[in-house]
């Protein structure tokens, strides 16, 4: 798995990070090059559990953002952008910034011809309402700056520890994101169990 990390050395930068045997430079832009023969899309993520500390709450942390990504998009050869921001990204990031961020890195890529898809695994406890003990509104704003439609997928990860509740409860206590509802009927919010032991 491939994923776009703050930079140790620098956190104001972000770089990519390799997990699993025989991933480095040279395979993931191999393997992205067979990808794109076959007409697959190739997505890499941002974020993560470990990506607090890298900050984006103003327009020069946005651009900043937007520059690092596109090299590493570029240099690697990826068709698609996804968003897996976790607890300590949603303290030290602003929602809105990030959905405009997405949008633009998209918008760049669809006018030079490519499709580019956006896609977000958002925990679901991240999705649940204000009165929540998670108590955030990030991929609420993330969502509705970026525009819902704009959005190939959304995985929410389910975590068995986090969620006894059925999915129709699940989906009765999610915040109003416009057009998630489309989503979802469409077939394009997914969820996916992991759990931790």
């Amino acid at each position: 798995t491939a994923f776009i990390v703050r930079d140790d050395s620098d956190p104001t930068k972000l770089v990519m990070s390799w997990l699993g045997a025989g991933c480095d430079a040279t395979s993931i832009k191999a393997w992205n090059a067979e990808l794109e023969a076959a007409g697959v899309k190739s997505i890499v993520s941002f974020g993560g559990e470990s990506f607090g500390g890298y900050y984006l709450q103003n327009d020069e942390q946005k651009n900043a953002f937007i520059a690092d990504v596109k090299k590493i998009i570029d240099d690697y050869g990826f068709t698609g952008l996804d968003a897996d921001i976790e607890s300590g990204g949603i303290k030290t990031m602003d929602g809105t910034l990030v959905g405009e961020a997405m949008k633009e890195i998209k918008d760049g890529y669809v006018s030079q011809g490519v499709d580019f898809w956006l896609t977000a695994a958002p925990e679901f406890p991240y999705l649940t309402g204000p009165s929540s003990k998670w108590k955030t509104d990030f991929y609420v704003k993330m969502f509705n700056a970026a525009g819902m439609d704009e959005f190939a997928y959304v995985w929410v990860q389910s975590q068995k520890d986090l969620c006894r509740a059925s999915l129709t409860e699940f989906l009765d206590d999610l915040i109003a994101v416009d057009g998630l509802d489309t989503i979802e009927c469409a077939g394009k919010v997914h969820f996916s169990p992991i759990g931790f032991e």
